[in-house]
Formats: structure tokens, sequence, C-alpha cells
């Protein structure tokens, strides 16, 4: 019996033998390349064409073409004792499309070199035009310790390739290392540098309705780490209109929570109109922090109009508390005249959804400009009216949609100037109030009509002079005053 188990031993190791030998043969090889073939379609999922395999006891060349679109090559020289090999690669691509992305074009070499358990691999080339070059280690069948390097690859290849609208367009450099591509254990460090980045108007305004400042254009750097689900980092951008800094910022892409601290220098308004669909001007500094969970609630502080404005939004629903702001300084931002001298203090809330919202200030030390009206009443009255301070003034306004509907109410020792019955319409820029100001023993009415940027203002003189004996003393000067209205 044992003669015959030592036969069948003997004989299989030969047919090992003989079937080792003819695998090293180029029949051999034949004969594996339609297993070969199966197995990367099976794995990819799409058509292989296996143009070379040649397997030796030392050395293997193998070409292979995916898709008529994708062609690899390599070629490895191994040592059966130690089972370790070194070889080289290179990767074709032309409109290779996977997945539903497009790899235009790539052209990479690279090495590899190593044991089935731990294999180091690096490359360089380029890819969408743009230079790329990595390195990675394969431990145990694990990808780890991963870097990738990209310089100047087209903002728009990217949102093509994440499958974006292309509403923007400039140049993008990329610095990624990734320990490990294990679940659980991922801790992704990126760094992204965008360079010369314009928008899209066209697309912006058909897609997100609103329009980009044409002359706009963005530099700025994306730090930030991925761990799991969470992205941590930090973001810079730079423009020729406003500067946008966020830090500590937090996202998590499964339960989609946002935080950040942020520091917002906008230093031409006037570009930002459109975007913001009212007309401006001057420059403003915010700084706060935004969070998001259920709804989205930003916090902030401003002080560039002098004073201090603190703000919230809370979903659709912004409120302000607003204390010792020149009302000058909010006027010219405005691109209204600055008709009034006074320092604002009070409240502001307003529905973004609904558009209402209503305000109530208290205005100190209030004044009237100097202008052609105050001019033409100091001729009446002993007194030139922006001269006098008025202790007591408060603002009271509603606001519903475009239509704005106001009171404003000033007392003084000897004086009062009230403005009521007064609207303001955006959309069809009209501004209309009664106006009465009264010094001392003299009183007047007015109107006020016109555009909101260029009201025009009118007077009845009527009740204007107590005693009838003294008009034509100043019959004259009646007529020369409203001569000089608006």
């Amino acid at each position: 019996m044992k003669k015959y188990l030592k036969i069948a031993f003997i004989s299989l190791l030969i047919l090992i033998i003989l079937l080792a030998g003819l695998l090293f043969t180029q029949v051999g090889n034949d004969i594996v390349k339609p297993y070969l073939k199966a197995e990367l379609e099976k794995q990819t999922s799409l058509p292989v064409e296996v143009d070379l395999f040649k397997l030796r006891y030392d050395s293997t060349e193998l070409k292979i073409v995916v898709d008529n679109a994708l062609t690899v090559n390599v070629i490895s020289i191994f040592k059966l004792l130690d089972l370790s090999f070194d070889g080289t690669y290179t990767i074709y691509a032309n409109n290779f499309v996977y997945d539903g992305i497009n790899l235009k074009e790539a052209n990479i070499n690279g090495e590899f070199k190593g044991i089935p358990t731990d294999i180091l691999v690096n490359g360089k080339g380029t890819s969408f035009e743009a230079p790329l070059n990595y390195y990675l280690r394969v431990l145990d069948g694990d990808a780890k310790e991963i870097t990738i390097n990209l310089k100047d690859m087209n903002l728009s290849d990217i949102l093509e390739v994440t499958k974006q609208p292309p509403v923007a367009k400039g140049k993008v450099d990329a610095n990624i290392t990734i320990p490990t591509l294990v679940k659980g254990e991922r801790n992704t460090h990126g760094k992204i540098i965008f360079d010369g980045i314009t928008f899209n108007d066209e697309i912006m305004k058909k897609r997100y309705k609103v329009s980009m400042p044409e002359a706009m254009q963005m530099d700025g750097i994306i730090d930030a780490n991925l761990r799991d689900t969470t992205v941590i980092g930090s973001i810079d951008m730079q423009s020729n209109i406003a500067n946008v800094n966020l830090k500590n910022v937090r996202f998590d892409r499964e339960t989609k929570y946002i935080y950040s601290n942020y520091m917002i220098d906008i230093m031409n308004l006037k570009s930002l109109s459109d975007l913001l669909r009212t007309k401006m001007d001057g420059a403003i500094a915010l700084e706060g922090h935004l969070e998001k969970e259920k709804i989205l609630k930003i916090t902030g502080i401003t002080k560039s109009l002098g004073g201090e404005i603190n703000y919230k939004l809370l979903d659709k629903n912004f409120s302000a508390s607003i204390v010792a702001v020149p009302v000058k300084n909010m006027l010219n931002m405005f691109r209204f005249p600055a008709f009034v001298n006074a320092d604002a203090s009070g409240n502001f809330d307003y529905n973004l959804q609904n558009k209402t919202g209503n305000t109530k200030l208290a205005l100190e030390e209030f004044r009237l400009a100097s202008n052609t009206v105050t001019r033409s009443l100091g001729m009446m009255i002993p007194i030139d009216p922006s001269s006098i301070v008025f202790g007591e003034t408060s603002l009271d306004a509603d606001i519903n949609g475009d239509e704005i509907n106001y009171t404003l109410m000033a007392k003084a020792l000897d004086a009062s100037m009230t403005v009521g019955a007064a609207t303001i319409n955006k959309e069809k820029d009209t501004h209309d109030a009664k106006i009465e100001f009264a010094y001392s023993q003299f009183a007047i009415k007015g109107n006020v009509g016109g555009s909101i940027r260029q009201p025009r203002v009118g007077f009845d003189a009527t009740g204007f002079i107590p005693d009838t004996d003294f008009l034509p003393k100043t019959e004259k000067k009646i007529k020369k005053f409203f001569k000089r209205l608006f």
C-alpha cells in the first residue's frame, strides 16, 4: 500500500512541475489569458482586452485595454525565493468613462516594489492636463500612507468630475494625504489652493437666482481634515471685492451639521448691489459664528458704521440690536442722501420669507443736515433749522414687501418736527410724506414727493407768519424761500 501511495505522490509532484513549467511558457500564458480577461471584466464591469500577457519564472509583462479608452502596461521582475518584485507601469487614458466620470486625458508613469503583503507604489504624469504625482503603500491589501499632489488643474474639470454645473473657472492646486482608507480609521488631510477664480454669471442667475459682480476674481485656501464623516478645517478666500475667513469649520456629511466662526470684510459694497438686490456703497466688516443643525443660525457684530450692531439670523428671521450708530453712515451705505445727523439706537426685525418687519429707533442729538431746504427755512425764522438739536426723537417703521411706512417725531425745547403718513415704495421708487415743522411761534407744513433717493420737498406758508401786519416785510423773503425749495 505504501508503495502505491509513494508512486501516486511522485506522479502528482511531476504533474505539478509540468503544469508549472507549462504556465511559464507562451502556450500556458495563452491558456490563462481568457481567465484573466474574465476576472478583470468582473472587477471593472467594463469590456477588457488582454493584448499582452507574458509570465516567466522571473518576470512578467502585461498590457490591457479597458473599454477601448484606458491602456495599462506593466513590466515586473520578481524573485520566487523571497516572493519580492520590482516593476514599472504606464497608464494612458483618452475619454475613459467610469461611474459617470470622464477621464478626458491622463498619462502617468510609475514604479512599484515590495512583497505581496507590503507594496510601495509611486507615480507621476498628467491628469486633466494638470501635473500629478502620488505615493501610496499597500499593506496587507489595504491602501495606506497615500499622498497626492495636483497642480494647475482647471476648476471647471473638477466641477465636471463631481457632477456640478460649471459655475466657475480658474486654477486649483491640491495636496492630499490619507493615512489609511480603512473605515473608522480615516483621517484625510487636504490643502486646496484656488487661483484666479471667476464666476459664470448666467449660470449663477439661472441656478441660484443671484448675480455675481462682473469684475470679481477670487483666490483662496481650504485646509481641512476628513475624519470618517466629519470635515474639520478652515477657509480663507480673498477677492478684489470682499475677503471671507472661516475658522473652526465643522461639517458632518451624514447629519449635515455645520458650525464655523467667520470674518467677512467687504471693501466694495457697490459691486455687490446686484447680488444683495439693493443699492449700497462703502465698506463693512462682519464677524461672528454660524451653526446649522435643523435650522440655520447666524450671529455676529459689526462696528464698521460707528457704534455697534449685533445681529442674528434664525432660519428666516433676522433681528439686530443697534447701539449709537450714526444715521448718516447708514444712509450713506444705502446710498441715501445724508439729510440728518444723529446717533441711532434700537431694534430691527425682519422675516426674509414674508418680507415683513419693523424697526424702532431712538435718535440722540438729532439734527437736520444743512441743505437747500434748511437754508431757505432759516431765511424765514430767526434761527438756522440745522442748528437745532432735538433731544427726544423717535423713528418707527413697518416693512411690508417693497413698501415701508414710517413716522418720525423730533422734539426740542422750543421746536418740533413730525414726518407722518410717510410711505416709501421700493418697486415704484416713490417717497410720500407729510411734514410739520414748528419753532417758537412759527409753524409750517409741507409734503415730500418724488423718488426715494431724490425726494422733492414743498411747503405751505399758511399759518407760517403769526402776525398779518408782518406780511409786507417778509413778502420778498417768502417768494425767495419757495424758489429755493427742491
